[in-house]
């Protein structure tokens, strides 16, 4: 009977034993869980002529991948860490910019610091395993971008589910490298002929010509003028070797042109430059010289400093 009696209570000991473990083991659930490919993201519109005819834009794709066993549903959003709104250079000035989530044709711009939120705004949903491809579209308005540099912003892009739950993020700079950029024209009394401006300046004498001509320049830094005379400093006439020699007036300075080339610097600073410069010429002894019509071809350059 002891030998029963013990064995009853082994087994009974065995079955209470087993019995919660098997009771306490849940279901596996279905979750969703999301990744953004690749590292940190570098979002720079690069080498952008401020003078020139581009546009400041710029689409850059990501890719949100669906690791888990449950659908993602979210939406894209850029938060701002600790940074006011805008593009900077180190300076004070920031510059404004737009930020558009193509998928869903809305704005993200974070200007208070994080995508606003909008109940309507269409979402974005990856089915289990599944991948799906955004495209942003980054763009600065033109008249913001006065003078050179680099121009960035830190932010982070998240996907934000419609409960406010963040599902994951990625560390992104936004940018754009200005480059330096000079531009001239000329304005007032001068035609056009195959592709040059043609200065009449009447009947030579010697001393300043009142010819009413300015040139323009527009720079975004300081900059420096060449000038480079085709005769080297003097008017030629026609097939012979007969000359007179000239200087140029920029903004009353005096541009020799002995030996060919001359300049003028700018000294202005490191900002936005718009200016109209008063071109003249002076012209030089005139004396026993042959009638005719004399002439050089003068070219003048900029380049920012």
């Amino acid at each position: 009977m002891k030998t029963f009696l013990t064995a009853a209570i082994a087994a009974v000991t065995a079955a209470c034993a087993s019995a919660p473990a098997f009771a306490l083991v849940p279901a596996a659930a279905d979750s969703c869980t999301l990744r953004i490919d690749g590292p940190a993201a570098s979002w720079i519109i690069q080498g952008f002529d401020p003078l020139g005819n581009n546009v400041p834009a710029a689409q850059f794709d990501v890719t949100f991948r669906n690791e888990g066993t449950a659908e993602c549903r979210f939406a894209p959003i850029l938060s701002l860490a600790n940074e006011a709104f805008g593009l900077s250079d180190g300076s004070n000035a920031r510059i404004p910019y737009n930020f558009l989530d193509r998928f869903g044709t809305y704005d993200m711009t974070p200007i208070s610091g994080q995508t606003p939120v909008s109940l309507t705004r269409r979402q974005v949903v990856i089915g289990a395993g599944q991948q799906q491809t955004i495209s942003f579209l980054f763009s600065i308005d033109a008249d913001q971008l006065r003078r050179d540099g680099m121009f960035t912003q830190n932010a982070e892009l998240e996907a934000v589910q419609p409960d406010g739950l963040i599902l994951t993020g990625q560390p992104v700079q936004l940018g754009i490298n200005v480059l330096p950029s000079a531009r001239i024209g000329l304005s007032g009394a001068f035609t056009i002929s195959g592709g040059r401006a043609i200065v009449d300046l009447g009947e030579l004498a010697e001393g300043p010509v009142q010819v009413p001509l300015h040139l323009r320049v527009q720079s975004t830094r300081r900059y420096r003028l060449s000038f480079q005379s085709l005769h080297d400093g003097n008017l030629q006439l026609s097939d012979s070797d007969w000359r007179i020699p000239y200087a140029v007036s920029l903004d009353g300075h005096a541009i020799l042109l002995a030996g060919g080339a001359g300049q003028y610097v700018d000294a202005g600073g490191a900002s936005y430059r718009e200016d109209s410069l008063p071109l003249g010429f002076v012209i030089g002894d005139t004396s026993s010289r042959r009638a005719g019509t004399y002439s050089d071809v003068l070219t003048i350059s900029v380049e920012p400093q």
